[in-house]
């Protein structure tokens, strides 16, 4: 899960920014 959350995190981390 953990792996999976930092994943998750990482993914939406990356859209905020690109918007």
């Amino acid at each position: 899960f953990d792996r999976d959350w930092k994943k998750i995190e990482a993914f939406v981390g990356s859209k905020t920014v690109i918007q």
